[in-house]
């Protein structure tokens, strides 16, 4: 499914044929004026750009610089008989994919067993009909066309697979922290004597308590991106207090505090907010439990919410290492995050492509503000009213 709505973000495979109507590029390789003259001519008549040359080794040269759509080429010119062009041409990777109509005043067998075997792609006999060459030539820039999206696609292809290994990795090493928190608890959950250790048995048991909801956070996140990239996910819209909906994430997240500190600053008065409180918890979830990773021993997160009569904001703030400018943007897309753990040498989660979704979902926006030195703050504002105009809104 991830591999799916990747394949929909970046758009479908190229599967349909070229638009022929687009004009081609053309090179006439032919040491006989008269016959480039009249090519051109036609040609250019249905805005091909063509160019003209006479001779075989300036086709090579061209053809090799300016890699046109179609070569139309004589087989007898001086130097470089059109044989040895084509053949040339056709064994070397970065021309290979130019489309060879050849041009013979030779309508037999061999001739055309010479030209196959050194990969021509088409034939022509003169006397040349008109009609004849604009059918050829359509027909071959729509093969030329249709080449260079297959092979767009195929780079495509493995882009997508070089990034769902990244992203495969990425899950497994994410998992790990909290699958031997949660084995770690159950041992010692075992070896305690719960008649006289209690208290520590209490403690390991909301340690592995802690690392199942981070495992589920996962594994919700995962779906939820599909779902909601799906337009799957509707959301149920009603009025929330919104420091409320923070203080359930919190409660959540409590057993993985540690030494850290959470602070929130909240108005005075009740905020309340038109939206999906199970969602826009999930998203408070997934920031409070970046910013708990991210924060160094007893270090301090922030939590501060704001109100105007349009939106409110709430920000979180941690201490952790700032993340560079160059990825604001594309830490929220999905997938993204798999390059920026790659080249940050550490994972950054799987939950920030969801928050984003999951906040337009919602009419808002999320953002990243770094210091220069300390610290991140993430940034969501909700529209107070909800998504009025959202698809999403049921």
């Amino acid at each position: 499914m991830l591999l799916h709505n990747i394949l929909l973000k970046e758009g479908p495979l190229n599967t349909q044929y070229a638009d022929t109507k687009k004009p081609g590029n053309i090179l006439v390789a032919d040491d006989d004026p008269s016959t480039c003259k009249f090519l051109k001519s036609l040609l250019e008549s249905q805005s091909h750009s063509v160019t003209i040359t006479h001779e075989g080794k300036s086709a090579l040269e061209n053809a090799k610089r300016n890699l046109p759509d179609v070569l139309l080429l004589d087989l007898r010119m001086p130097e470089v008989d059109g044989i040895t062009v084509c053949r040339t041409l056709k064994e070397d990777p970065n021309t290979a994919a130019i489309q060879i109509i050849v041009i013979t005043g030779y309508d037999d067998r061999e001739t055309r067993l010479d030209g196959i075997k050194a990969g021509a792609d088409d034939f022509l006999v003169k006397p040349i009909d008109s009609d004849e060459v604009l059918l050829r030539v359509k027909n071959a820039i729509n093969t030329r066309r249709l080449y260079d999206k297959i092979k767009e696609d195929f780079v495509q292809l493995e882009k997508l697979e070089q990034m769902q290994k990244r992203l495969m990795h990425m899950i497994l090493h994410d998992m790990r922290t909290p699958l031997m928190s949660l084995i770690t608890g159950l041992e010692l959950l075992a070896s305690i004597d719960m008649k006289y250790n209690k208290e520590k048995a209490l403690d390991a048991l909301d340690a592995a308590r802690a690392a199942s909801r981070e495992l589920i956070e996962l594994a919700n996140s995962i779906i939820d991106v599909s779902r909601l990239q799906a337009d799957r996910m509707p959301l149920s819209i009603r009025a929330c207090g919104i420091t409320e909906v923070i203080k359930d994430a919190i409660h959540i997240l409590k057993p993985m505090f540690g030494t850290a500190k959470i602070v929130l600053r909240e108005p005075d008065q009740q905020t309340t907010v038109w939206c999906d409180s199970d969602i826009i918890r999930r998203v408070m979830v997934n920031l409070l439990s970046n910013a708990l990773k991210a924060t160094s021993f007893r270090g301090v997160i922030e939590i501060a919410v704001s109100k105007n009569e349009e939106n409110v904001s709430i920000s979180v703030h941690d201490e952790g290492i700032p993340i560079p400018k160059e990825y604001h943007e594309k830490i929220f897309e999905q997938f993204g995050e798999v390059e920026i753990g790659r080249r940050l040498s550490s994972s950054v989660g799987l939950g920030l492509p969801f928050c984003k979704m999951a906040t337009e979902a919602h009419g808002g926006k999320i953002y990243i503000e770094s210091g220069k030195t300390e610290g991140n703050t993430f940034i969501v504002t909700l529209p107070v009213h909800g998504p009025i105009h959202s698809s999403n809104a049921s």
